[in-house]
Formats: C-alpha cells, structure tokens, sequence
C-alpha cells in the first residue's frame, strides 16, 4: 500500500528491507512471452506509432453489449468507486493515486471506464472511452489483451506496450472470474506512476470482491450459503436482515451469555419483548435456538 508523507509527497508503505517489486515482478510477462506478442502484432498489421484503437464498436452494439453485462458493471462499479478519486483516503494515512480503470467483457470489448470526474472528462476528449476493443488486433501488446491470453493477473510497464498509445502507462489487468472460474470479463487498472506493487494488491482485492458480490446478484441463495459455509455468513446475514433493535439483541445473545431478563433490563424493554426479538431472529436466520445460533457464530 501507499501514503503521502508531510511534504505530500506519495510515498510506499511497503518495509524497506521487502521492495514493492517483490509484489509484482511474478505478473510481468516473461521476454518469451512479450516477444510472441508482438509478433502478433506485426503480423497482424499493428503499427507500432498508433495512438488509438482501430476497432470500436457502434453505440447499438455497445448497449447490446452493456445489456449483457448489467450485473458484471453494476457490481464493478460499487466496489471500486471509492477507489477512483484523486487523493482518496483508502486507509487511515493511506492514499491511493490517481487511477484509470477500464472494465472488458470476455471478448475485451471496454464497458466502463473509471476515473477521478477530472480524469475522466479528459479521457473522453481522447480515445478511452466505452466500446473501444482492446485486443492485439485493435491497440497492440497491453496489459488486458495480456491477461486474456495467459489467462492470469499481468503487469505491464509502458516501453513494454507495442504501441505508441499506451507508453505512458503502467497497467495491472486480470480476467474477472466467477466462483466457478469462469471468466466474465477483465478489469485493468492503469497508472502514471510506478507504483505497480500497490495497484496488483488492489487489484486482487476488487477481484475478489466481484466474484462473491456477483454471485450475491445472479444466485443470493448459493452465496449466502457459501458466506455461511466461509464462517461469515451468519454475521453478514444479521447485519443485512435483522432490524436496528434485533441487531442489538442478537449481539448481546453472542457476545454474553445474559438471559432475556438481563437484555431487557439492559436495552429497557419487556422480557416479553425480547423473547419474541429472539424468535424473530432465530426464524430470520435460519436456527432454531440459542445453541445452534452461538455454533453458526463461532464457525466465523
């Protein structure tokens, strides 16, 4: 991770004597690797000079695509949103720089792109936009088309890009999996700056992110179920459907051992009061007595 230090300057949190590059040197692509992509490339007729995609797709195509892809961007969206501001305070003392982040759908096609609203309004003046195609064939050797073929997380740095467009940046990107292993699509964090040893961990972290709140939207059961097979599940199913006031009783039942007469001195409610939040909770939750709720609780 990263801070900015008293003069504001941006500095790596990383121990002195561990290297941000010990983070991220095993995603570079080995020379073999680069090489057969931009051989590729030439024979695919890439000019090394391009600055932009030569292949986007219309608008109707796009919104066909987008349609596709709803619960892919919906998700993506939520999670890395507080990520893309300029100075954003990730962590207590801890700052992220400025990122660019472009989500593909399985076939590289840019359905979203993310930015800071300065970065982003410049980035629609240029070629960064939804619907270009980021293949070899359209942009050259980068770091998604990358990600694509060895079908793993890759770093790039900019004189590694075959093209003109992209030497400027430095770019983690990664095949977005479902919990099965599918590939649904590709996120690719690009940065001015060589800080690749923060932006692969964040990278990772969204990914995994992703995964569990996509199954969330396209199969609540099967992920409840795995939260509650994780040993979380219990705890994330009270925070999402208790009420406020089950909320505090189901804490004080896990975290003591009172009786319902002791909560309900404690929260100044009825002892009727409270037996009948116990049965609510236990029939939310899926248990059917304190013994079975306090065995779900300590599988966390």
């Amino acid at each position: 991770m990263s801070k900015n230090n008293k003069r504001g300057e941006h500095v790596s949190i990383f121990p002195k004597s561990e290297p941000e590059e010990k983070y991220y040197h095993l995603y570079f692509c080995s020379t073999a690797e680069l090489e057969a992509s931009y051989e590729r490339c030439r024979a695919l007729g890439v000019p090394a000079e391009l600055e932009e995609p030569r292949i986007t797709l219309e608008k109707a195509a796009l919104n066909r695509r987008l349609l596709l892809n709803r619960p892919l961007v919906s998700v993506t969206e939520q999670i890395i949103i507080p990520f893309y501001y300029l100075g954003v305070e990730v962590f207590p003392g801890h700052y992220q720089p400025p990122l660019f982040y472009i989500l593909c759908d399985s076939e590289l096609v840019a359905l979203k792109v993310f930015a800071s609203p300065y970065h982003l309004a410049v980035a629609k003046k240029t070629w960064v936009k939804p619907g270009i195609v980021l293949t070899e064939e359209s942009c050259g050797t980068n770091a998604l088309a990358l990600a694509r073929e060895h079908d793993r997380l890759v770093a790039t740095r900019g004189e590694q890009h075959f093209c003109q467009m992209f030497r400027d940046w430095w770019c983690v990107a990664s095949p977005v999996k479902d919990v099965d292993g599918f590939t649904v699509g590709y996120l690719n964090i690009s940065l001015s700056v060589k800080l690749l040893g923060d932006t692969v961990l964040l990278l990772r972290t969204h990914l995994d992110r992703i995964k569990e709140d996509l199954l969330f939207v396209l199969d609540p059961d099967r992920a409840w179920a795995r939260r509650a097979a994780s040993g979380i599940g219990l705890v994330l199913k009270a925070q999402r459907e208790l009420s406020p006031r089950e909320r505090e009783v189901f804490s004080l039942l896990i975290h003591s051992d009172r009786t319902s007469r002791e909560i309900a001195e404690e929260l100044q409610l009825k002892v009727s009061t409270v037996k009948t939040y116990r049965r609510r909770i236990y029939q939310k939750l899926g248990v059917k007595n304190m013994a079975e709720l306090r065995a779900w609780y300590q599988r966390r």
